[in-house]
């Protein structure tokens, strides 16, 4: 059975028809998302406007609470109230569970797992977004790494997200280590013209392609691969 599954950094959504769009017309069968905000307390949720409209399954959990004095994200969007800042999971097919695991405390990053059943199937479904490092290598991306790799499954897995690494950083090489990296080449891009997005599966799902959407609905492109599983 063959899968599109998309990732995408959204910018916090402020880009939310031209996002909703985007999504609409790839027809992704999952979808994880980075910098999904909401309401402090949970109103108006980016990734549940979007799994709306698409008629979704969708998870989500905060991360950070995100304040405008010293927020450059709600500073770009112009919010003057408290935010809530996370991961969110999107799919086409039933979730019938959620977990959170917590990969630092100190400037707190989160994964988030859904286990997504598709036809008998099992699918655990990982989205993260790993802390902006502006110096290499960094100690904290590191543990977070080494916090994600404790928890991923053997099989029937996949992790997608903002790592915020190039593909030379050990922190990519040890997630090459147990997954395997669906984008060979360098196909995804920030505004600066770095790799830092991507899609890994477990060894006995098999890559079919991937690539990147064009989209100008956030400081990010959305990656997408297609699986077999």
């Amino acid at each position: 059975m063959q899968l599109k599954i998309v990732s995408w950094n959204i910018w916090g959504g402020r880009k939310l028809p031209e996002i909703i769009k985007c999504l609409s017309e790839a027809k992704p069968d999952i979808i994880g998302l980075q910098e999904v905000l909401q309401d402090e307390g949970g109103a108006n949720n980016s990734a549940k406007a979007i799994a709306d409209v698409l008629g979704y399954t969708y998870v989500y959990e905060t991360t950070t609470l995100l304040i405008p004095s010293i927020s450059h994200l709600l500073e770009k969007h112009k919010i003057e109230n408290n935010m809530e800042w996370g991961n969110a999971i999107l799919s086409k097919y039933a979730i019938s569970d959620r977990n959170v695991h917590v990969l630092s405390g100190d400037r707190k990053r989160t994964a988030l797992e859904a286990t997504v059943k598709i036809e008998g199937k099992n699918l655990q479904v990982f989205s993260t977004h790993l802390v902006y490092a502006t110096e290499q290598p960094s100690q904290i991306q590191t543990t977070q790494v080494q916090n994600l790799i404790k928890v991923l499954p053997k099989e029937n897995g996949l992790v997608m997200g903002d790592f915020n690494a190039t593909p030379d950083t050990k922190i990519i090489e040890d997630m090459g280590k147990v997954m395997v990296n669906t984008e060979g080449d360098p196909t995804k891009f920030s505004a600066d013209g770095k790799k830092i997005d991507y899609i890994f599966c477990t060894s006995d799902i098999k890559v079919l392609s991937s690539g990147t959407i064009d989209s100008q609905a956030s400081d990010h492109l959305p990656i997408y691969t297609i699986i077999e599983i």
